[in-house]
């Protein structure tokens, strides 16, 4: 499905990872390295690269967290807000292209079963490591 946003992104000079993290820090604020990475189902190695081309980009700014000064915390930066503003309604475009394609009611069942999905993954984990997903 990721190829039918993509033309979209490419305008934008952004890849899929740069968009996920955009969207993630536009919905949720400011966020870690390792819960981007959770949120955006990252490997960390792969984030801390994407980051730093951001970063340099223009797109986002780490600081010291006010909470616990070991911890990095990413935000948006005004460009990065602006360019997420700016791409929604083509994105939100594609998502009602995709619905008129093959129906609300089959996009919302696709949904549920990944959510599924990933609450049996999750739990196999538990199982399996004792370590409960972020």
């Amino acid at each position: 499905m990721m190829r039918r946003f993509r033309g979209v992104l490419k305008e934008r000079g952004l890849t899929d990872q740069q968009w996920r993290i955009l969207r993630a820090l536009a919905e949720h604020g400011a966020m870690t390295a390792t819960a981007l990475a959770d949120e955006c189902c990252m490997p960390g190695p792969s984030i801390t690269g994407v980051l730093d081309r951001m970063e340099q980009g223009g797109l986002v700014s780490r600081s010291r967290s006010a909470a616990d000064q070991r911890r990095m915390d990413i935000v948006l930066t005004p460009q990065g807000a602006a360019l997420v503003e700016a791409a929604l309604p083509d994105i939100e475009r594609v998502y009602a292209e995709l619905e008129h394609t093959v129906g609300a009611a089959r996009l919302a069942a696709l949904a549920r079963e990944l959510e599924d999905l990933l609450v049996v993954l999750d739990d196999a984990q538990v199982e399996e490591t004792g370590e409960v997903p972020s």
